[in-house]
C-alpha cells in the first residue's frame, strides 16, 4: 500500500455493473470532469502514463479515417512511455485482446494482417489460418469471440470483449485497492462504462452503428 495513492482510491465511488454484467448504467458514478480533477493528485510521471493509456483507449474507438498500421504506431507508442512495471502489465494484457480481435476482424474482412511487432502478433501470423491462431488454451474466450463475430453479432461481441477486459486487474492479482496499478484499472474500468453509457444515448448510437457497419461490411 502507498500512502500516495490512499486519498486518490478512498475519493474515488465503487466502479459495478448490472446484474447479468451489463454496461448500460442509467447514470455514471462519477463524470469525467470530476475524475478528471480527482487524478490530478497524481506526480506527472503517472499523469503521463495514464494519459498515454485513455489517449490510446480512446484514439481506437474513436471514428476517423485512422489506418491500422496508424493504430499499431500509436500502441507501440503508448508502450514505450510505460514505466511502472505494473502498469506495462496491465497495459499488455488488454493490448493482447485487442491484437486478437483486430487479426480476427481483418481476416473475417479478407484482408493482409497489419498488426504490431509483439510477439503475440508473431505468433499469430505464423498460425494466420488456424481458426483460433492456436491460441484457445491460453486466451479461452477467443473461440466464443471468433463465433459472435462469424455470425456477425456485433453487439454482444463489443459486450462479451469488454467483460474480458473488466477481469483483467483480478486475473493478474491487483489486490491492493491503494496501488497506483489499481487507479490504472479504475480507469480502465471506468472508460468501458463510460463508452456504453454513450452508447445507451442517442447521441453515441450513431457512432455505434458506424462501427458496426464498418464491420459487417467486410462481410458482404
Amino acid at each position: 500500500m502507498s500512502d500516495r495513492y490512499y486519498g486518490l482510491t478512498s475519493s474515488l465511488p465503487h466502479l459495478s455493473i448490472g446484474e447479468g454484467i451489463d454496461f448500460r448504467l442509467v447514470r455514471m458514478p462519477i463524470s469525467r470532469d470530476s475524475l478528471k480533477s480527482r487524478l490530478k493528485s497524481l506526480s506527472p510521471r503517472d499523469l503521463e502514463q495514464i494519459k498515454a493509456i485513455i489517449d490510446f483507449q480512446q484514439g481506437l474507438y474513436a471514428i476517423t479515417d485512422i489506418t491500422d498500421r496508424q493504430v499499431c504506431d500509436m500502441l507501440m507508442q503508448t508502450i514505450s512511455k510505460l514505466t511502472t512495471p505494473g502498469v506495462l502489465q496491465l497495459f499488455m494484457a488488454t493490448t493482447e485482446i485487442w491484437v486478437i480481435m483486430e487479426a480476427l476482424h481483418q481476416r473475417h474482412q479478407g484482408m493482409q494482417y497489419v498488426l504490431p511487432p509483439i510477439p503475440l502478433a508473431a505468433h499469430i501470423r505464423r498460425n494466420w489460418a488456424h481458426p483460433d491462431f492456436t491460441l484457445a488454451s491460453r486466451f479461452s474466450w477467443l473461440p466464443t469471440a471468433r463465433e459472435l463475430l462469424e455470425n456477425q453479432k456485433i453487439l454482444d461481441l463489443e459486450r462479451y470483449i469488454d467483460q474480458i477486459r473488466w477481469q483483467i486487474p483480478d486475473k493478474l492479482g491487483i489486490t491492493d485497492p491503494f496501488s497506483f496499478e489499481a487507479v490504472v484499472a479504475y480507469v480502465g474500468k471506468w472508460e468501458i462504462l463510460y463508452r456504453w453509457n454513450q452508447v445507451s444515448q442517442q447521441r453515441g448510437q450513431q457512432r455505434f452503428d458506424e462501427l458496426v457497419e464498418s464491420v459487417l461490411q467486410g462481410a458482404l
